[in-house]
């Protein structure tokens, strides 16, 4: 008991530390922003706000230049779109080379985004939105569900460019993954409410909730949680619980998903140290490329668990129907 409440102290520590050498390193205030040719992008009232009130400086252009909101080869029959919002999950930083054999050959999937595998297995045109470092608030925010008076923290990171284009393409059926970067103040139902604000906002009726995929105990936007022991288990936290009572079968524990399946997803056998951090509720290294995000496996094997949901969800997939909620609505 006192064993693990000190290493629980030690991971408050260690990643309290990281989170101020990274803000340590970042302008007061992170933005990227792109305008059109003729210097007015097509944003609204709130956007030009915004432009107007805090000086736009993108830190990382080599990145987002080569971030691609979406990709070629969707389907000509069925035009629905599908949007992810997020952070650096969303946006697939650390995505590296790798290939995974299928039935139908080699796939490459190298330094892809889960979006873009999404919309490879979807044939659906898929958005990324995912901007690195964004709070659940600032998520909020650039899709439009959020305006500033709602925000409860300074302002640190805004992508104009994608508030832009979530704007004109608010999406046919929406995926949120957001809150590893805080902005709800370790308060499920904050998180909960600004999920249920930006699924209002984009009148979409077909939705996943995509959930927190680092280890227990070693998250910066939920300081409630503790290491789990080893012997535990996947398990589930307490994060992952609320999300799941609220949001039911249309919340992904992704965590868990990855335990139990990332590897055979990518043809990887397990091996005993896997199978170790297994029994702690930690998802194989192999599937990371640093401590928090994923290498190329790690995205594809995301990829395949929200497109498995989808199809059992009618979503999408070669039985595709309109969902039962589509159905029953107006």
């Amino acid at each position: 008991m006192v064993r693990n409440a000190f290493r629980h102290a030690c991971s408050f520590i260690m990643a309290a530390f990281a989170t101020g050498c990274l803000l340590s390193t970042l302008p007061p205030t992170i933005v990227y922003a792109r305008a059109s040719a003729n210097g007015a992008d097509a944003v609204s009232k709130r956007l030009e706000d915004l432009t107007q009130k805090y000086q736009y400086e993108n830190p990382y252009p080599e990145l987002r230049e080569q971030a691609n909101l979406s990709y070629d080869g969707v389907s000509q029959e069925d035009t629905r779109e599908i949007v992810c919002w997020g952070d650096s999950m969303t946006e697939g930083y650390g995505a590296t080379e790798g290939s995974v054999e299928t039935s139908d050959g080699t796939y490459d999937i190298s330094y892809k985004a889960y979006p873009q595998v999404l919309q490879e297995l979807t044939g659906l045109k898929t958005y990324n939105f995912g901007v690195p470092g964004a709070t659940s608030e600032e998520i909020a925010l650039m899709q439009g569900a959020y305006t500033l008076d709602r925000l409860r923290n300074p302002l640190r990171v805004f992508d104009a460019h994608i508030a832009s284009q979530g704007e004109a393409h608010p999406g046919d059926i929406l995926i949120l993954e957001m809150g590893s970067n805080g902005g709800w103040s370790n308060k499920y139902k904050r998180l909960i409410k600004q999920y249920r604000f930006m699924i209002e906002h984009s009148g979409c009726r077909d939705f996943l909730i995509v959930g927190d995929t680092d280890d227990p105990g070693t998250s910066i936007g939920d300081l409630n949680q503790q290491e789990f022991s080893y012997g535990d288990g996947p398990g589930e936290t307490d994060w992952e619980a609320a999300l799941r009572e609220a949001f039911g079968d249309r919340f992904i524990n992704m965590r868990v998903y990855l335990i139990e399946s990332g590897l055979s997803n990518c043809n990887m056998q397990e091996t005993d140290a896997d199978r170790r951090m297994a029994a702690s509720g930690c998802i194989s290294t192999r599937l990371r490329s640093d401590w928090t995000h994923f290498n190329a496996y790690g995205y594809y094997a995301k990829a395949v668990g929200i497109y498995e949901r989808g199809v059992d969800l009618g979503f999408w997939g070669p039985d595709h129907k309109e969902s039962l909620e589509s159905a029953l609505l107006p």
